[in-house]
């Protein structure tokens, strides 16, 4: 069935009353509590090291000590980074975050001493200095660890994780004060919603890193297909059920849960991915700038009304966002929900927009949108909420279409590069789209970003665009 609701209705629906209390989101919680891990790494052993030089050397901004904790520290954060002393599983664990410290200051050591044979600088440097600063270096390691713990407890709160349990058609007390609610009171049933309801949905989990679904056994399929579409570890209370595609299983105090879903990217993932974003899309306004100005002019010129065109799109989480692009219909004729495919020679398509979209122009100010964080350079495009594949909904064509929107969408993606753009007259259209969107998910890597980007070059211009 076909369910696109008004936005007032789902309004209406956010207005009913609900259980919950506030979510803690602990994300930040958990960032802060590994800077305060390295940061007593790296006092650790900058006073181990620059201590001994006080003593045996000086109080100078040079010399053994200084180059020895100069050249040490670089080598041991990395070396610990790499085999995560860091991570979160160590932020409530604190025996395994000293071991993985210990092992790795040891490992840095010997490369460093390594270092200095080969290059033969061993006989220059004072032995003294550098054997009382590894084991000093190592006492207070351990030392500021364990002071650092009680730091991160206190940080966290008792809980590594934020937990929101979502009590459907079950009898289910949730546990622990964990914060819950039923998806009656935000209006959403995983068997008959439309994007409104689901945006709303969302934005009510957004802050949970655990999802937990109470609900009958003919539910599973339904919500498995929910949370798919989200980027957060979703699980189901139940019994296992082989036919949903399990990836893990779990506990929630003595219930055994069934993990269907898990965020698309790790921390330092999103981080790298992030930071090509704003590379990439600062530098391209920069250089692009004369061209989106000479654009927003050209369209202000040929016909009235203004040069950007807003339209609602389908973004991370299922949750809706403000897109940007350049204005291609005459004012009076844009069609804000994509009802209508464009057509070749469509009289509502003025003189420079049949420009702008054979060229791609008219997508380049989706680069703010990177910008903002709404989207990605490369990743799976957005679509609007009434888009359809041969006079059928997208979601209603292919059960796993809202999978895709577990990452952010891109500007150009998979589907792009090999061809998949234009009208989607046929089912077909889409479903080619959303495999290709599905694979680029499964395989994401930053260098297969790279690739994409320089790829997308070679198909600014394309045919399939009217």
């Amino acid at each position: 069935m076909n369910i696109v609701t008004t936005q007032a209705e789902a309004g209406e629906a956010a207005l009913w009353p609900s259980t919950d209390g506030k979510v803690v989101d602990r994300k930040f919680r958990r960032i802060l509590s590994s800077v305060v891990l390295i940061a007593a790494d790296i006092l650790a052993v900058a006073i181990g090291f620059l201590l001994p030089h006080t003593i045996y050397i000086g109080p100078q901004w040079s010399g053994h000590g200084v180059v020895m904790a100069g050249s040490l520290l670089p080598l041991f954060i990395g070396v610990s980074l790499s085999h995560h002393a860091y991570s979160f599983d160590v932020l409530t664990n604190g025996s395994a975050g000293i071991a993985r410290t210990v092992r790795s200051f040891l490992f840095a050591v010997l490369i460093l001493a390594l270092m200095a044979y080969a290059i033969k600088a061993g006989a220059d440097f004072s032995r003294a200095v550098f054997l009382s600063g590894t084991a000093l270096s190592l006492t207070l390691i351990i030392l500021f660890r364990l002071i650092a713990t009680h730091m991160v407890a206190g940080i966290l709160g008792g809980s590594l994780h934020s937990i929101i349990v979502v009590v459907d058609d079950v009898d289910f007390v949730p546990q622990n004060g964990d914060v819950w609610f039923t998806p009656q009171s935000v209006g959403f049933d995983p068997a008959r919603y439309g994007p409104y309801e689901l945006d709303i949905f969302a934005s009510r989990v957004r802050s949970a890193d655990r999802l937990l679904i109470a609900c009958s056994r003919k539910r599973y399929q339904q919500w498995a297909s929910v949370l798919r579409g989200l980027a957060v570890q979703g699980e189901l209370l139940a019994e296992a059920d082989g036919g949903l595609g399990i990836i893990a299983l779990g506990r929630y105090d003595n219930n055994q849960t069934m993990q269907v879903s898990s965020r698309q990217l790790s921390l330092p993932d999103r981080v790298l991915k992030r930071f090509l974003d704003l590379v990439v899309a600062g530098g391209a306004i920069l250089i692009l700038s004369p061209l989106l100005v000479a654009t927003a002019i050209a369209i202000r010129t040929e016909s009235r009304g203004p040069a950007f065109f807003v339209q609602s799109r389908i973004g991370r989480d299922n949750r809706l966002f403000s897109m940007y692009k350049f204005r291609s219909m005459f004012t009076d004729k844009c069609d804000a929900d994509a009802e209508q495919l464009t057509q070749r020679n469509d009289a509502r398509v003025t003189r420079v927009g049949n420009f702008i979209r054979r060229t791609s122009i008219d997508e380049l100010p989706q680069l703010f949108n990177v910008l903002k964080g709404d989207m990605s350079i490369v990743g799976p495009r957005p679509h609007a909420l009434s888009a359809k594949a041969a006079d059928k909904l997208y979601w209603d064509v292919d059960p796993r279409y809202r999978h895709r929107h577990s990452m952010k969408p891109g500007i150009t993606g998979l589907a792009q590069v090999r061809g998949h753009r234009g009208n989607t007259e046929r089912t077909e259209d889409l479903t080619n789209r959303l495999q290709a969107d599905l694979e680029y998910l499964a395989n994401w890597s930053i260098w297969r970003d790279i690739a994409i980007i320089f790829q997308t070059i070679g198909v600014l211009r394309h045919d399939n665009a009217f």
